[in-house]
């Protein structure tokens, strides 16, 4: 039977990512979250931040954690967070 090379490779990368993500932790928003995300909305700077992304960071100060991403510039900018880039 003929399978089709993308189709394929897309299951492949679909296992991988299944894989990795049962070792990954989920944290909630909690109300340590929301407060740090009111808090930085009220930053006029971060107005043209994306509300997905500020949650994201939001999360990341709440816990003292340390927000990996590729994305450092668009990150930079949100005060106290600690960025590390694994990719560059």
């Amino acid at each position: 039977m003929y399978v089709p090379y993308v189709p394929l490779r897309a299951q492949q990368l679909l296992d991988a990512s299944e894989e990795m993500l049962m070792d990954m932790q989920i944290f909630p928003i909690d109300a340590q979250t929301a407060a740090e995300f009111d808090r930085l909305r009220q930053i006029k700077k971060l107005k043209k931040t994306g509300r997905a992304d500020l949650l994201i960071a939001c999360i990341a100060l709440a816990r003292r954690a340390t927000w990996v991403t590729r994305n450092v510039n668009h990150f930079r900018q949100i005060p106290g967070l600690k960025i590390e880039n694994w990719v560059d």
